[in-house]
């Protein structure tokens, strides 16, 4: 992602399981939220930054701060 190749990203991050909660679902989310944010899909990102905002994890306070500047 920090080399802008952001398709590359995306298929990176589709391959991690997000259904497996484990101690990288949280960064899995908010990085693949990100990527399609720049890939401008908003909507799909908006679902993860939700799921996010609403459960206590590492990335809660920062999905609630882009969900309040997506909207």
């Amino acid at each position: 992602m920090e080399l802008k190749r952001y398709d590359e990203a995306l298929t990176s991050f589709e391959q991690f399981d997000l259904q497996k909660n484990n101690g990288f679902t949280p960064y899995v989310k908010w990085y693949k939220a990100l990527t399609l944010v720049k890939l401008e899909q908003e909507e799909k990102a908006l679902v993860l930054l939700q799921e996010l905002a609403n459960s206590a994890n590492p990335m809660q306070k920062m999905a609630k701060d882009i969900i309040t500047d997506l909207n």
